[in-house]
């Protein structure tokens, strides 16, 4: 449903980060009533200053594709400031 969702546990980014000293998080999906949908993760690059500290970005859009499966499409991405 439409709302902003935060992830707490992934797993599968921690094990390719946290061994080079990143940090990812917060991770949050915010889906409107109508559909789109944003992914913002906030990155920490720790021991590799050349990374810094920033936000990665995406957006597109969620449908319907049966009564039980949706479809997400993401179809723009940027680095910044999230919104």
């Amino acid at each position: 449903g439409a709302g902003v969702w935060e992830v707490f546990y992934m797993p599968h980014i921690r094990r390719i980060a946290e061994p080079l000293g990143i940090t990812f998080k917060p991770l949050r999906y915010s889906i409107s009533q109508s559909g789109k949908i944003a992914s913002d993760v906030q990155y920490d690059g720790g021991n590799i200053p050349l990374l810094g500290k920033n936000w990665l970005s995406s957006g597109g859009v969620v449908r319907a594709k049966s009564a039980d499966a949706v479809e997400i499409v993401f179809d723009s991405f940027w680095v910044g400031t999230a919104p």
